[in-house]
């Protein structure tokens, strides 16, 4: 299932990347929970990734 954007109502959500530690857009990302994830976990543990994969 494709992870989805949630409207918030009265909330200013902002989507700066440059303000993030990843630089990336939250909103950018498309594919399954599963797959953001690994994606951030991997960042981290890059190791992981090879293990799991």
């Amino acid at each position: 299932m494709e992870v989805k954007p949630i409207e918030l109502k009265g909330v200013m959500a902002s989507d700066e990347k440059n303000e993030r530690w990843d630089k990336a857009s939250v909103h950018a990302f498309r594919g399954t929970y599963g797959d953001y994830l690994l994606s951030k976990m991997s960042k981290v543990f890059p190791e992981l990734r090879q293990t799991v994969l």
